[in-house]
This record gives C-alpha cells, structure tokens and sequence, in this order.
C-alpha cells in the first residue's frame, strides 16, 4: 500500500513503500548531521504511517528538508519515478528558502 504525502495547500502525492522507506532514511539522515533540523520529525510521520492511515501531514516547515532530501538523492542517484514526480510537484531545492 503506498503512503500518502499530502503536501500543504491540499496537494496529494503517493510514495510507494520502497520510495517511503528511503526517502525516511535520507531524512534522518541529513537531520542527524544537522542539515535539515525537520528531518527526523519528518522521518518519523513516514514511519509511523506505516503502521497507521498511511497518510503523512507534511507541513510547510518541512517543505526545505524534503527538497533538499531530495536534491541531494538525484545528485547522487537516479530518482525513481515517485521520487521525481515529488520533487517536480515541491519545485526546486531553492524554493522557500
């Protein structure tokens, strides 16, 4: 079952688990290393809609940790297809900032 971004102003996105699951790990990650201070609280709500609604409340405050999550996955890596339609649907890395 995939999980559910649903992004502010009403915008949906669907992640499937594989996707989910690294994009929570990246997230930790870059919030470990003081790169994203949203990236664990975001990382966790991933998580935890796997055992749940399998729906995440993104809020706009974690808008930043997501681009740049995802930034810095397609500068090392091809994007799967969830993962670049999500970055298509946030906008650039510089966005919000």
């Amino acid at each position: 079952m995939p999980i559910t971004l649903a992004l502010p102003h009403g915008a949906r996105h669907e992640l499937g688990n594989d996707d989910a699951r690294l994009l929570a790990r990246r997230l930790w990650q870059v919030g470990a290393a003081g790169l994203a201070p949203r990236g664990p609280a975001l990382a966790a709500a991933i998580a935890d809609a796997f055992v749940g609604d399998f729906t995440v409340e993104v809020r706009e405050a974690d808008l930043g940790a997501l681009r740049a999550v995802l930034f810095r996955l397609g500068a090392t890596m091809s994007l799967s297809p969830g993962l670049a339609a999500l970055q298509a649907a946030l906008g650039p890395a510089s966005a919000g900032r």
